[in-house]
């Protein structure tokens, strides 16, 4: 009796061993009010750029979502906003997008993808130029995204956006000279 006593505890300690470690408290990292202001837009809204020569583009927020990305123990949030331009001809499906989420050691990952424009742009490891004038507004804290030539081509013929964490996207330069400032 006292064998089978003996063999029963050491098998609740291997399975105590084994299983216990993965039954650790969840974490929760979540993103704070500060942070979720890289997502400016709400969902349906419109911002629209115009050229001096009078030639517009429009842009529509087709989804802003909020969810985790589990890791267990750790649930990561994540939040989304998605965009098109309204009138884009071009072949192939170009999205924009602005994302921010919490890793695991709850770290701000913030960044975001514009239509024609060939990169990803990784806000958390860009530092915002302290104060830009754009189209005559003095903005705070603008970060300045440029395209390396070598990528410019009619399917990515964005080179430059000028983003703010509190006003958004504020202006566009093209390969053909063109400054698009956001009008609305």
């Amino acid at each position: 009796m006292k064998m089978k006593l003996k063999g029963y505890l050491v098998a609740a300690g291997f399975l105590c061993i084994f299983f216990l470690p993965g039954c650790k408290k969840p974490v929760y990292n979540q993103i704070t009010e500060d942070e979720a202001m890289y997502l400016t837009y709400m969902e349906n809204e419109h911002f629209i750029f115009a050229t001096s020569g009078a030639a517009i583009d429009t842009y529509f927020v087709t989804r802003r979502d909020r969810g985790y990305i589990t890791d267990k123990p750790y649930y990561n949030e994540r939040a989304t906003v998605t965009f098109k331009n309204f009138g884009d001809t071009l072949e192939g499906y170009y999205e924009g997008m602005i994302r921010v989420e919490k890793d695991k050691d709850n770290h701000l990952l913030a960044y975001f993808v514009f239509p024609h424009f060939p990169k990803t742009v990784n806000l958390h490891e860009m530092t915002p130029f302290p104060i830009d004038t754009i189209n005559g507004i003095v903005y705070e804290n603008v970060y300045i995204a440029t395209s390396d030539p070598i990528w410019n081509n009619p399917y990515n013929y964005i080179n430059k956006v000028y983003y703010t964490k509190k006003e958004g996207f504020l202006k566009l330069e093209d390969i053909y000279g063109n400054t698009w400032y956001k009008i609305n």
